[in-house]
């Protein structure tokens, strides 16, 4: 709400002077606003806005910095996908969050873009396109590395990839975990929305690794503890040893588990109410770690078919579910969801999509993202760095395709979040570091440019498909 500009006209005297009834005339400001109203505004506005928001005056500022805020705006937060650069030749710490109401779409009925909009037009007739302007940073490796040297022109970083890259393992209540791209061994937590980040401690190292450590990040809701996990396979003179760690966030060191389920590859690490997921093809199950037990126990697998599960199956949560999509190349693809019968896990089929053939279909698995209210569903095929809209009561089948970005593209489903890391984890020790305020001000080389989601028709598409 602007305020008024005083009128600056000269009294009856000629004086120069403001009346009264011209000052009283000013208009009402923030400040003859109540908290709450001001508030409830706030929470309805996208990520971005608030930032900008809380620029304009000290009263916003003090609000939106306020933990309570922050405690609302996550309570009725939603999941938004995060996009990220992922290929193994190109370095980015930017993420862009894709959220609705993006004041810069542009349609031909002039429609505002939400997941859960009336796009009540038959497909072709109308063209979106949505600029992502919502960007957060990662923070970067080896900071004691960067020096001068290493900036150029326009204050851009020229930096080696193999030092300063993140692996996103998974999200977790707004935080990431990520990863070192080498091994996957988990070494920092990072909140992208605030531009927070702690290091994990570091552990120890093991030159006998079999295979890539495997990783997952959850949060327990009866002790309010987050929990990183970290597994691998090292084989001795005699034996094979079998090896799992776990870090309570706030404290300084690993502790041992006993035993953790063997499998050759542990995919999708998830988080959901108080375990982490991971799907092994071989055996073919889902393993799930309890974070409050500190526990591992296998689950059977949903019955989709064996073969070739890791190009054809993901894993997410849709709403309230566990869910898992296997998808079958031009044919159909199967949600199963996970559901709590007489406590055991058992899979159900939640949903079929029928492809009929349908050309427009992309090869490869289909990501989870979000499951809507008017039964639509949103995922990401990573193969053709597209969004998938499919609403089967209206107009079926919609190819977001994501424009911009150079390398391979990564989706990572995420409930935005203002909690900062010294709330989340009060009561620790603990050295809360910021992005901004480490190189936070210099630019990678390739992010200035600008990315897109646009609708087009798939058949029209021409850029080749990215391999695995």
């Amino acid at each position: 709400m602007k305020r008024r500009r005083k009128s600056t006209a000269s009294n009856a005297n000629g004086a120069g002077k403001v009346s009264h009834i011209q000052i009283n005339y000013s208009g009402p400001s923030f400040s003859d606003l109540p908290n709450t109203i001001l508030v409830n505004i706030l929470l309805r506005l996208p990520i971005k806005r608030i930032f900008v928001c809380k620029c304009v005056c000290k009263t916003l500022y003090d609000l939106i910095s306020d933990p309570e805020f922050a405690k609302l705006h996550f309570d009725q937060s939603e999941v938004y996908p995060l996009l990220r650069t992922s290929g193994f030749t190109l370095l980015s710490r930017m993420l862009y969050l894709v959220e609705p109401n993006q004041d810069d779409f542009e349609d031909k009925l002039d429609m505002l873009y939400d997941f859960e909009s009336k796009l009540d037009t038959s497909y072709g007739s109308s063209s979106i396109k949505i600029k992502l302007d919502s960007k957060l940073k990662l923070p970067l490796r080896n900071i004691e590395m960067i020096d001068k040297e290493a900036v150029g022109s326009e204050n851009c970083l020229k930096l080696n990839m193999k030092n300063h890259k993140y692996k996103i393992v998974n999200s977790c209540n707004g935080l990431l975990c990520l990863s070192n791209p080498s091994d996957n061994d988990p070494v920092i937590v990072c909140n992208p929305v605030t531009g927070e980040f702690i290091n994990l401690p570091e552990v120890r190292m093991v030159k006998d690794l079999n295979m890539p450590v495997e990783c997952g990040f959850g949060f327990s809701p009866l002790t309010n503890q987050y929990k990183v996990i970290r597994m691998f396979t090292r084989w001795t003179e005699n034996e094979k040893l079998m090896v799992a760690e776990v870090h309570v966030l706030g404290t300084e060191t690993w502790k041992d588990l006993c035993f953790f389920p063997e499998s050759t590859w542990k995919l999708f690490p998830t988080y959901f109410n108080g375990c982490v997921y991971w799907i092994s093809p071989v055996p073919c199950s889902v393993i799930c770690f309890d974070i409050d037990k500190e526990s591992f126990k296998s689950i059977r697998a949903p019955p989709w078919e064996k073969s070739n599960i890791v190009s054809r199956v993901s894993m997410g949560v849709l709403g309230v579910a566990l869910c898992i999509t296997e998808a079958l190349d031009c044919d159909h693809i199967n949600v199963w969801a996970m559901k709590d019968c007489g406590g055991k896990k058992a899979w159900s089929r939640m949903l079929s999509i029928d492809m009929d053939g349908d050309e427009r279909w992309p090869c490869g698995s289909y990501q989870p993202i979000k499951y809507l209210n008017n039964g639509a569903l949103l995922m990401f095929n990573s193969r053709k760095h597209a969004f998938i809209y499919h609403e089967p009561n209206k107009f079926g089948f919609r190819y977001l395709k994501v424009r911009g970005m150079e390398s391979k593209v990564e989706a990572i489903p995420h409930i935005p979040t203002f909690v900062s890391l010294k709330h989340a984890l009060a009561g620790h020790n603990l050295t809360v570091l910021n992005v901004k305020s480490r190189c936070g001000e210099l630019k990678l080389q390739k992010e200035k440019k600008g990315i897109c989601i646009v609708e087009e028709n798939r058949q029209l598409e021409t850029d080749s498909e990215v391999s695995f």
